[in-house]
């Protein structure tokens, strides 16, 4: 990577035990939400960051960037802790430890990404996670959902297929961000985005994840747009043109060129999906989010993030299946107001071309969750990383 040309340092031991930690994450042993080999990993990486970093220079200072973010982080902690004890419920707790998790990884990654060193390492190790997880698929190693390979829903190494989904195509969006950002760049760089784009697209597919494929159809719809608009060539505008064609075509027609396992075809999901949304209830059920719809009052003070039991006269037990509208209910409008801010001032410095993937985040995270999901966070610091490597390099 051109951008890390300076004198490279040698890497710490909380960078080499971050990045065993960002491949080893995708390997599942536990049941979903329980503490994954990677996550352990990542624990040691965090003592030895806290030894070599937090206590020589503070904990004001390391966190001095993410203050709205642990801002967030304490109202987070204040409303589930007072529903845990008003509602004697535990389940309130464990939301609490997930953002905290995720806060330590943005504090540690935002010091680690100033070694250019480490940031070329966690581009490969990135672009690994995805190779991967196309390996264990072409050798037949990878799970299927409900162990049934003829219902067409490949998870990998994960326990759900919109897991190893949001892995994949969240991964990809960091090497893409990670992409924009390099100033000089080569083509050996320009094809890894490449192949990791089509091995994302595959293994999106292979998950039949809607959500995701909504996602990186919306980021490849504004990448192709966005590109006629900046360039004036015309060979390329109507590359673009005939790519966008193609993209529809592959969509829409997937059951003539998409394969999902068995007799399952990735149209076939589609369809059904369009089904569920057109009936009774539409987006709301399906998203089970009748309870933010129903008890809007809760986006003044929090709803908390558990008691599911409260909602069953609106909504089917289980929490709301979208980062945004949830957190908002969860937490209220003040936090959600705070975090809104910290994602801003990240992203003001974004690049034209980021904005294909911020965009397809916004629209994926309105239909799932996954805010719990390091990569998500880390997604919404690089561009601020970037720009201050831009200027120290100035």
């Amino acid at each position: 990577m051109n951008t890390l040309a300076r004198k490279e340092k040698k890497l710490s031991l909380s960078a080499l035990l971050f990045l065993i930690y960002w491949v080893v994450k995708s390997f599942y042993t536990k049941d979903s939400g329980g503490l994954q080999i990677g996550d352990y990993i990542f624990a040691l990486s965090f003592v030895a960051f806290f030894v070599e970093t937090v206590m020589v220079k503070g904990v004001g200072v390391v966190c001095e960037k993410d203050k709205e973010l642990l801002t967030f982080v304490f109202c987070v902690l204040m409303i589930n802790l007072i529903y845990s004890v008003l509602l004697s419920d535990s389940e309130f707790l464990l939301p609490i430890l997930y953002f905290i998790f995720n806060f330590c990884i943005v504090v540690e990654f935002r010091s680690l990404a100033k070694n250019k060193n480490f940031l070329k390492w966690f581009f490969i190790a990135t672009f690994i996670c995805i190779a991967m997880q196309l390996f264990v698929f072409i050798i037949g190693a990878g799970e299927w959902y409900a162990g049934k390979k003829d219902l067409g829903r490949y998870m990998g190494t994960f326990n759900d297929p919109n897991q190893l989904a949001f892995f994949v195509m969240s991964r990809f969006f960091i090497l893409y961000v990670m992409f924009n950002h390099i100033q000089k760049k080569t083509k050996m760089i320009k094809l890894i985005t490449f192949i990791a784009f089509v091995m994302t697209f595959v293994l999106v597919v292979e998950s039949a994840s809607t959500g995701m494929l909504l996602g990186l159809t919306v980021f490849a719809v504004v990448w192709l747009v966005t590109k006629c608009f900046i360039s004036r060539n015309v060979v390329l505008n109507v590359f673009v043109l005939l790519a966008f064609v193609l993209l529809v075509f592959i969509i829409t027609g997937g059951d003539r060129l998409i394969f999902t396992g068995s007799n399952n075809f990735i149209s076939t999901r589609l369809e059904e999906k369009l089904f569920k949304l057109s009936s009774d209830g539409g987006f709301i059920k399906d998203r089970n989010l009748g309870a933010f719809f129903a008890k809007p009052y809760y986006i003044l003070f929090g709803a908390g993030e558990g008691g599911w039991g409260r909602f069953i006269d609106v909504a089917s037990l289980g929490e709301l299946h979208s980062s945004v509208l949830g957190l908002l209910f969860y937490y209220g409008i003040i936090p959600f107001i705070i975090l809104i801010i910290w994602v801003v001032k990240n992203l003001r410095n974004a690049k034209k071309m980021d904005f294909c993937v911020y965009i397809a985040i916004l629209v994926e995270m309105f239909t799932l969750i996954n805010h719990r999901q390091a990569s998500l966070w880390i997604l919404f610091i690089l561009p601020s990383i970037f720009i201050v490597m831009e200027k120290n390099n100035g």
